[in-house]
């Protein structure tokens, strides 16, 4: 038969195997390599042609899925990197507006304040009179929650949902949890 066990050696490779293990098939190969004698077109060279052309685009396929990846990847990791760097910003200028509000002898000096423009955002001045573009501003009025102005708990949620993707990916297919993937996707 056409069984795989024993001991002897094959040259066979994944483009040229055929499962041979009826004699209807043998026949039709045998039929078609007698019919195709003397001809340079034949069917083997085209069945050659559709393997060869569909590992072809198996190929790219995988190239496109591999980029969408990367391409995901880098841009969950930015926005999980600027929101949490957005509530950083914000909390660091509060902070210095509490401080020049609560510090100082009362008059004179550097007179320093913050204030929420209209837009929701915490703007922080050094001189009431200076020019828009010097003003610092925090701008989370872009995301749907701010986790009650905490960058930790906002790297926490982020890292959470992408460890609980990597786990359905595992779980959607368990081949993929030894591969590193999952947890790349997770560092990331």
């Amino acid at each position: 038969g056409g069984g795989g066990g024993g001991n002897k050696k094959t040259s066979l490779q994944s483009h040229n195997y055929e499962p041979d293990e009826s004699e209807v098939w043998r026949a039709y190969v045998a039929q078609q390599h007698f019919s195709n004698r003397g001809q340079w077109w034949t069917t083997g060279k085209l069945r050659a042609l559709k393997r060869w052309g569909l590992t072809l685009v198996i190929g790219i396929l995988q190239a496109c899925i591999a980029v969408t990846c990367n391409w995901a990847s880098r841009r969950l990791g930015e926005v999980k990197y600027e929101h949490v760097y957005d509530l950083l910003e914000f909390n660091t200028l509060k902070m210095n507006g509490m401080q020049a509000g609560s510090g100082g002898d009362g008059g004179g000096g550097d007179e320093e304040f913050s204030y929420y423009t209209a837009e929701g955002n915490l703007e922080w001045n050094q001189d009431p009179d200076s020019e828009q573009g010097e003003s610092e501003t925090a701008d989370l009025s872009e995301y749907w929650f701010n986790f009650w102005n905490s960058p930790f708990l906002a790297f926490l949620f982020y890292q959470t949902v992408f460890a609980c993707c990597a786990a359905l990916f595992v779980y959607v297919e368990p081949v993929s949890g030894g591969s590193g993937i999952p947890e790349i996707k997770c560092f990331l």
